[in-house]
Formats: structure tokens, C-alpha cells, sequence
């Protein structure tokens, strides 16, 4: 068997394995990632503390992948800091730090140097411009079909959200409208171990204000935000632990960031734009605008380590089955 058959056959046994990884990597093979976008991303400057995910083309003037040592593991790769479904043209520079591998389906194209610190960067097209490190041309490492799955249960997971009971909160207290305090003591929590708050977007539309979740303990807290359009972000967070802090963007369009966001964010159907601010956790989104040398974190801190719905048995034989469409197609092209 060929080198590039038993790579596709791992990758199509990795694929069809990902409703076994759901339970422990609660958001799917997203939670490996401190990124992980299904369509395109822009990015112009800053850096992402893990890896990324982008299931098509990458865009912009540069950026380092996997800032601190929080790789993704895909099929026969534990220290992925770049998977690229498309093409990736960065006209200044940027690097894949700790040792990561980048994995592009298309072709990889930049204007200034950019670094493979360690690891090996693996493109299925050309390379264009100069890149210090390992390199590979003519090789692709990419299971296209693992976007198109995530996509489905990230869908199938912010609707489950939707459906669970919660607290409703609207804007109120001595402080609002510059503070918004959640005693997360008076919110229950449901047999699954989450406490649930419910709150329109119109709540957080106000400018500048401040978020305080008070006696949060190690329970996830899910906030399930209402409403579809576009939302400004300029609020801060205070929480103790972000990494159990979920927000589930179920209905918005597009998402823009003016101030840093903490928890993981859960918005499969938007455009999330960083202007000025960082993510601190997760981010899932349709697609991914970085501007002004913004930060993705990532690690212990801030990796989502919480538990949400999982999408149903159904909807995960959905999910598995792009597998073997891959290795199909795969074989069709040999």
C-alpha cells in the first residue's frame, strides 16, 4: 500500500471515530483546537496560543500558530498548529511554533519568511515564497470531510443548547447599566452539571459594561444568547473559571469584537471579527475576521473543559458516514 492510501485510510478511520471522541472532547474535535472555522479566515497579525482549523482559504498579512505548546491531535498528527481545507497566501510573514505541523489542502503562498519551528509544514499544491523549516509540496494531509462534520455538530450541538431549560436574565440591579451581576448561587443546575442562563442580545448591546459572575463553581455555565442579526461586543467578563464558560452564539450572523470576549464561543453561523480584543477559549464560527494583531488564548485556562449537550446517535452515524465518502473520493482521484 502506498504512502498516501494508508495516510487516507487513517484519516477516514480518524473521521469515522469522531462520535466516540464527542463525550470526552465535548465540543467534538473543535475542543482541540483554539480555532476552528468552516469557511474562510483573515488575519492580519497576532497570534493564536493553539492550533487552528480553517476549512477553507486563509488570508491576510500573517500570523504564529500555536503561540504556547497546545497542539490538536488529527489521525497520525498529535502537534497539528495548522489545518488549512483551501489555500494560504499571508503577504508579510509568520510562523508554526513548538514543534507544530501545518497541513494545507491547497497552495501555501507568502511575501516574507515564514517559520516551521520544528515541525514540518505539508502542502497538498505549491510553495510560493520563502519558508524556513520542513517542507513537503505535493503532499496532501488534509481530511476535507472533517469541516463538513464539525460543522454538523456544532449545529446539532447550539440548537441542543437552545433547547435546554434555563435562568432568564435581563439587564437590572443597583449598578446597570454599567454592571450586570449574576449570582450564579440562584441559578440551578440541571442534572447534567450546567447551570444555564438565558439573555437577549439587547441585553449585551450596551456599550462598555461589565459582566460580573459571581460564586461560580466548578458547574459549566452556558450563556444561551437570544437573537439573530449582528451583535457589538464590548463588554468585560470577570468569571474564576473560563475554561468551564460557554457562550452559545446559536442564531447571529456576525459577531464584532471591540473588547476581549472570555469563555468559548459557540457561533457556527457567524462571521466573528476581532477589531480589539482577545478570545479567551474556543472560538467556533463561520468564518473569521483578525484585525490590529489580535490574541487567541488558549491552554489549562481557557480550553473549554465543560460539558454541553451532545448531539443524538442520529446525527452522529450522520457524521461518521463522510468517511467513507472521503476515502471514495480519494480512491476516484488515485
Amino acid at each position: 500500500m502506498s504512502f498516501f492510501s494508508s495516510r487516507t485510510l487513517a484519516l477516514a478511520f480518524a473521521a469515522a471515530g469522531l462520535a466516540a471522541l464527542a463525550p470526552a472532547q465535548n465540543l467534538g474535535l473543535a475542543n482541540e483546537f483554539n480555532a476552528f472555522v468552516f469557511e474562510s479566515a483573515t488575519l492580519n497579525g497576532g497570534h493564536a496560543d493553539g492550533a487552528v482549523a480553517v476549512g477553507g482559504n486563509i488570508s491576510g498579512s500573517g500570523y504564529d500558530f500555536l503561540q504556547k505548546n497546545d497542539p490538536a491531535t488529527v489521525a497520525i498528527f498529535s502537534q497539528v498548529g495548522l489545518y488549512a481545507g483551501g489555500n494560504v497566501s499571508l503577504s508579510n510573514n509568520g510562523s508554526i511554533n513548538n514543534s507544530g505541523t501545518g497541513h494545507v489542502n491547497g497552495n501555501f503562498s507568502t511575501g516574507n519568511p515564514f517559520n516551521v519551528n520544528g515541525g514540518t509544514l505539508f502542502v497538498g499544491g505549491s510553495i510560493s515564497g520563502p519558508v524556513n523549516g520542513s517542507k513537503q509540496a505535493g503532499n496532501d494531509t488534509v481530511n476535507e470531510g472533517l469541516f463538513g462534520q464539525q460543522k454538523a455538530y456544532s449545529l446539532a450541538q447550539t440548537a441542543a443548547i437552545r433547547g435546554l431549560s434555563g435562568t432568564t436574565v435581563v439587564g437590572s440591579g443597583p449598578a446597570w447599566p454599567n454592571v450586570l451581576t449574576i449570582d450564579l448561587n440562584s441559578i440551578a443546575t440541571n442534572p447534567d452539571g450546567q447551570k444555564v442562563v438565558k439573555m437577549d442580545k439587547s441585553v449585551l448591546g450596551n456599550p462598555n459594561a461589565v459582566l460580573n459572575l459571581t460564586n461560580q463553581g466548578n458547574e459549566t455555565v452556558i450563556m444561551d444568547i437570544l437573537g439573530g442579526g449582528s451583535l457589538d461586543w464590548s463588554w468585560t467578563v470577570n468569571t474564576s473559571n473560563a475554561s468551564k464558560l460557554l457562550w452559545n452564539f446559536k442564531d447571529l450572523q456576525a459577531i464584532s469584537l471591540n473588547r476581549t470576549l472570555t469563555g468559548s464561543v459557540l457561533a457556527p453561523n457567524a462571521v466573528v471579527t476581532q477589531n480589539t480584543g482577545n478570545i479567551q477559549g474556543n472560538l467556533i464560527a463561520r468564518s473569521w475576521i483578525n484585525n490590529n494583531s489580535n490574541e487567541l488564548h488558549f491552554g489549562n485556562q481557557y480550553t473549554f473543559t465543560g460539558t454541553a449537550p451532545v448531539p443524538e446517535p442520529a446525527t452522529m452515524v450522520l457524521l461518521g458516514g463522510a468517511a467513507a465518502a472521503f476515502l471514495a473520493r480519494r480512491r476516484r482521484k488515485a
